[in-house]
């Protein structure tokens, strides 16, 4: 399936689902469908990320990852005041990153088309680009404060984990590449190579702690975190945040296609991570 077939069936259950909810504004594709050419072939490990506005500025909880003819959608909901103006946008290093192209699935008002207009034709200069390194930045130190020790030590961990990961989005949106989340380590190495800065990437690796891990190592990590997966998504019954990513039908991303932090040589934590992932499969 092509990125243009899985967007036309996201644009589909817009028209027919979305626009039924209570105070529908619009909405538009997000995420790295936005950074692929329609006719490239949509990846196995990839869903298409649709974020639908809504006047209710305290909108319900997202419905997640969903299969709409045979297209895996990771839907969420988006509050219409964090669209006021483009400034709001240009300055917000996610939402930028998805009104810089053609992106609007449907806009009654016009207005996402006019903020997607001026988005785009701003999205390089480089106070915008300095405003959402910023915004990258200040996310790394937000969850950075929520670490406390008297927290649960999975809460603390997933603070952490969440801080170290953004590190590389600080890189990536300066380079104007896709903050993406899966791929984020892969994605910041090419970008430290293309400027001659490959070193810098193990430091990132020395973040995350797997610096000197041992492809051993590595791959016991991933088959307990498999091990792990299979027995949540059989339980799973709170409604969180992530919920629907813990699933069957989000287990080709979550676990079949998760690259190990750092999945590229030449670096010695990256080329373990590397060989691991490839012997997974």
């Amino acid at each position: 399936m092509t990125v243009k077939q899985a967007k036309d069936a996201a644009r589909r259950w817009v028209m027919e689902e979305a626009s039924k909810v209570p105070g529908f504004y619009g909405a538009f594709y997000a995420g790295s469908t936005n950074w692929l050419p329609d006719d490239a072939a949509l990846p196995a490990t990839s869903d298409v990320d649709v974020m639908v506005v809504l006047t209710d500025p305290d909108p319900p909880h997202k419905p997640g990852k969903f299969v709409y003819r045979d297209v895996l959608l990771d839907v969420s909901y988006l509050p219409g005041d964090q669209l006021l103006s483009p400034g709001l946008i240009l300055g917000h290093y996610h939402l930028a990153g998805s009104f810089r192209t053609q992106s609007i699935i449907s806009d009654s008002s016009g207005r996402l088309t006019e903020l997607q207009a001026t988005v785009s034709r701003d999205y390089a200069k480089r106070r915008w680009v300095y405003k959402r390194c910023e915004h990258a930045k200040n996310n790394v130190l937000r969850f950075l404060r929520l670490l406390n020790a008297s927290e649960p030590y999975h809460d603390q961990v997933t603070a952490w984990l969440f801080a170290t990961g953004v590190t590389t989005h600080v890189l990536l949106v300066a380079g104007l590449k896709n903050p993406t989340v899966r791929r984020r380590y892969v994605a910041a190495r090419d970008l430290l190579e293309e400027y001659g800065h490959l070193d810098f990437h193990e430091a990132l690796l020395e973040l995350l702690g797997c610096a000197r891990m041992s492809q051993a190592q590595a791959e016991l990590h991933l088959a307990a975190l498999t091990d792990a997966f299979d027995a949540a998504k059989a339980v799973v019954k709170t409604p969180f945040f992530f919920a629907s990513d813990i699933s069957d039908i989000a287990r080709p991303i979550s676990i079949d296609g998760r690259p190990c932090s750092g999945s590229s040589p030449p670096t010695a934590g990256a080329r373990r991570c590397s060989t691991t992932m490839r012997r997974r499969g």
